[in-house]
């Protein structure tokens, strides 16, 4: 098997997969580790041309109908393999998608009873504030006639004062 050893700088030997920081920014770390992906990468891809070339010996030519049989079965075997993990994929995504609906189904019923409550507690707070529109004016109606009261009693007490000075003036 390949190895790939990559080095942060040519002095300092330190791997970037034991210790991520190795004394690099982000973007020098970024591309350190492209480049180790790129060689590792281009490492199993001429293991895999060496491997899955088609030069294969003499005695492996002389019967090519049998193995080519055996890798269509297996293909096929492993195609529908796939074929059935994704239809499992696509009915677990068909019951994502109808638990995804029924939760959105949910959140518009909340968001209509959170209106309807809102309303409610608008008229409610509209109400409030004519009953105390209300009770406020009548206290200011009562404190009127009370100041009017006592204005008018003062003012009669001064009247009736300076008409007994001036009626005491006159029998003396």
């Amino acid at each position: 098997l390949p190895v790939c050893i990559v080095s942060a700088t040519p002095s300092d030997p330190t791997n970037l997969f034991l210790i991520p920081s190795a004394g690099l920014d982000r973007s020098e770390r970024s591309a350190l580790y492209r480049e180790a992906m790129r060689r590792l990468f281009a490492t199993w891809a001429l293991a895999a041309l060496v491997l899955f070339s088609g030069t294969s010996s003499p005695a492996a030519a002389a019967a090519p109908a049998v193995s080519d049989e055996s890798r269509l079965i297996r293909l096929e075997t492993k195609v529908d393999a796939i074929n059935d993990r994704l239809d499992g994929i696509e009915k677990r995504m068909d019951r994502l998608d109808k638990r995804l609906d029924r939760i959105e189904q949910r959140m518009d019923r909340l968001d209509q009873r959170m209106d309807r409550f809102e309303q409610s507690f608008r008229a409610d707070i509209a109400r409030l504030e004519d009953s105390l529109r209300t009770d406020m004016n009548s206290q200011f109606e009562r404190l009127n006639n009370l100041l009017i009261g006592l204005c008018s009693i003062f003012g009669l007490l001064v009247v009736a004062l300076f008409g007994f000075v001036l009626w005491d003036r006159r029998s003396m």
